[in-house]
This record gives C-alpha cells, sequence and structure tokens, in this order.
C-alpha cells in the first residue's frame, strides 16, 4: 500500500545549476513554483518514516510517520553537492518553502531519506545503510526503527512541470514474538544461522542510475545480527515483541534461524530454530520493502555459551544521522 506526498519546492535554485547551458531550458521557465509528487514505500498501513509506533491493532505491524525534523537529500545528474530539504510538516504529507531549483529537461533527479551530514560529500553511487546499533527502548517498543527505515528512488526526468520521485524502502522489517519463563532484565537479542555469513551490517546505496542498487562487502556481512536492549524487562511466560531493521538481500532459504537474549546478569535464553507466522506462504528471504514475524518460546542455555549468540557492539551505540537542521532559506 502507497500514499502520495506532495512535496512544493520554489523555483529560481541559483547554487548549482546557474553555469548549465542556456538551451537546457527549464521546465517552467517563468520560474514559478514547481510541483515534485513523491510516492512513499508503505507496509501495513504505514505513511512514511522517522516516527514509528507498533500498529495499535496488530502489534506484528510497524506504522511509520513523517517529523517536522526530518530531511530529505536529492542528487541531480548536472553534478555538484548534493541539496538537502528539511521537512516543515508532519504527518503524511509535507512542502518546501526555498528550496530553489530551476528544473532542466535534460537532467534526472535521484532521492533519498534520511539525509546525512556524514553523506554530504559522497557521491550519488556511494550512500551507506547502517544497521549497526539499533537500540530499542522498552518491550513491544517500535520507536527506533524510523532511523534505520532508508528509502531511496533512483534518477527521474521531469516531464514538463512535474518530477514523479517515487521513493522504495530499502530494508525489511523484522517482528520477533518471544516468551520467556522467567521475569528477567535483558540487554540484547542475537539472531544467527549455523556459520552462514549472510547477514547485513552495512549498504551501499546506488542512485546514480535508472535503477536503485544495493551493494555490500564481505566484510559488512555477519553470521549474526544484533538488536541492544534498554528498559526492557520481562515477565515469566507473558509473550513480548522485538523490532529490527534489517539490511537486504539476505538469503534465508532453508536455513535455520537461531535466536538468543542475554539478561544483564549474564545468562542466555535461546531458541534453536525460530518459527516464521508470517509470511504465510513459503517466502523465506529478506528483501527490500517486506516484514518476516518469527516466534519462539525461549529456555536457558546451559554449559558454554558458543559465539553465535552473542555479540558485544564494536563502537558506540550511535545512530545513523536523520536530521540536520533547518538551514533555512537558499541564497
Amino acid at each position: 500500500m502507497r500514499k502520495l506526498t506532495n512535496l512544493f519546492l520554489m523555483a529560481a535554485f541559483s547554487v548549482g545549476l546557474v553555469a548549465c547551458s542556456n538551451q537546457d531550458e527549464p521546465v517552467v521557465s517563468n520560474g514559478e513554483l514547481q510541483t515534485i509528487d513523491v510516492t512513499i514505500d508503505e507496509t501495513d498501513g504505514a505513511t512514511t518514516r522517522t516516527t514509528s509506533v507498533v500498529n495499535s491493532s496488530d502489534p506484528d505491524k510497524v506504522s511509520f510517520t513523517l517529523s517536522n525534523k526530518d530531511t530529505l537529500g536529492i542528487f541531480t545528474s548536472a553534478g555538484g553537492a548534493q541539496l538537502s530539504f528539511p521537512i516543515s510538516g508532519s504527518g503524511g504529507s509535507f512542502s518546501f518553502t526555498g528550496g530553489g531549483w530551476g528544473l532542466k529537461s535534460a537532467y534526472t533527479y535521484a532521492a533519498y531519506i534520511p539525509f546525512s551530514k556524514k553523506n554530504y560529500d559522497r557521491t550519488n553511487k556511494t550512500i551507506p545503510l547502517n544497521y549497526v546499533g539499533q537500540v530499542q527502548n522498552g518491550l513491544n517498543n517500535a520507536a527506533h526503527m524510523g532511523k534505520f527505515d532508508y528509502q531511496a528512488s533512483a534518477g527521474v526526468k521531469p516531464v514538463n512541470d512535474k518530477a514523479s520521485i517515487n521513493l522504495k524502502r530499502q530494508s525489511a522489517i523484522i517482528v520477533f514474538k518471544l516468551t520467556m519463563p522467567v521475569a528477567a532484565e535483558i540487554k540484547s537479542a542475537t539472531i544467527s544461522t549455523n556459520g552462514h555469513s549472510i547477514f547485513i551490517r552495512q549498504n551501499n546505496l546506488d542512485i546514480s542510475g535508472t535503477t536503485i542498487n544495493l551493494s555490500t562487502t564481505s566484510a559488512n556481512k555477519s553470521t549474526k545480527a544484533t538488536l541492544y536492549l534498554e528498559n526492557c524487562t520481562t515477565q515469566a511466560n507473558k509473550e513480548f515483541r522485538l523490532y529490527m531493521m534489517a539490511g537486504v538481500p539476505v538469503a534465508i532459504g532453508s536455513k535455520t534461524l537461531r535466536l538468543a537474549v542475554r539478561t544483564s546478569t549474564g545468562e542466555i535464553y535461546y531458541t534453536g530454530n525460530l518459527t516464521k507466522y508470517y509470511p504465510t506462504d513459503s517466502t523465506t528471504d529478506w528483501a527490500t520493502n517486506t516484514r518476516f514475524c518469527y516466534k519462539a518460546t525461549l529456555r536457558l542455555y546451559t554449559g558454554t555459551v558458543p559465539e553465535k549468540y552473542i555479540d558485544d557492539l564494536v563502537g558506540s551505540l550511535d545512530q545513523p544521522a536523520v536530521t540536520v537542521p533547518d538551514p533555512g532559506a537558499w541564497n
């Protein structure tokens, strides 16, 4: 399901396009207001991203809504630095003021969200999508997911006075429905396979062409992926949910998925085989804009805990940059 969001961008962009040839006439030559229509991927009623909450009627679903602190990054085939446009509204639609453009018919425009200052000097071929350092604060809480809900569009060419940018989610939503036999404060949850390096720690996004391309290196793939937890205390034999965004594609196939949670006192509760209950068909591989739900009743692991069930965060819990200060009107 998708929702159409209109972005209204003011004309007269005088920074990067002024030096263009006069034969490339603007789509709207008189410099009046130009419209960019943006379609944003939805999953199970989700609108866009950044503010993410558990669906009130179905805890297996996550709803994403816009925040007025979100920022959209846009590249033009004319070259030069990318542009960033802060969102000045909330909900499912927003408009830009002062983002002078002057679209040229010969150029294409590609976009991604969230814009990151760290990406400012990068090209549209090497935008990093980081999935390490996800931290869920409280059981049954999906508020952390919006920061990792990367969406993007390949280059599109304006037609008449309009460019239609169709943003696509570049990750998968993973839901774990779990039960613990005891009350415990849990600090992390690690999903793993039997030695297969299939989980993506970081993707590189390429929106330089007419299609979106994702790539990664062997160094950015792992046999496990970890969600870190804060303020998460389970009750004995009471069901709870954990939520994670995952890089794609991940070829699960017939591989066995294992999950272990680590408590604040160091115990490991685990399952040797996660059970998929959504999708209800035979689909197993994680792909763009998909949702997978798994369930398990965990039990205490005794003996020496294998490395596959634990994961210590390398580096810090810094989240990927999601917002930038409003730069104000473009001069």
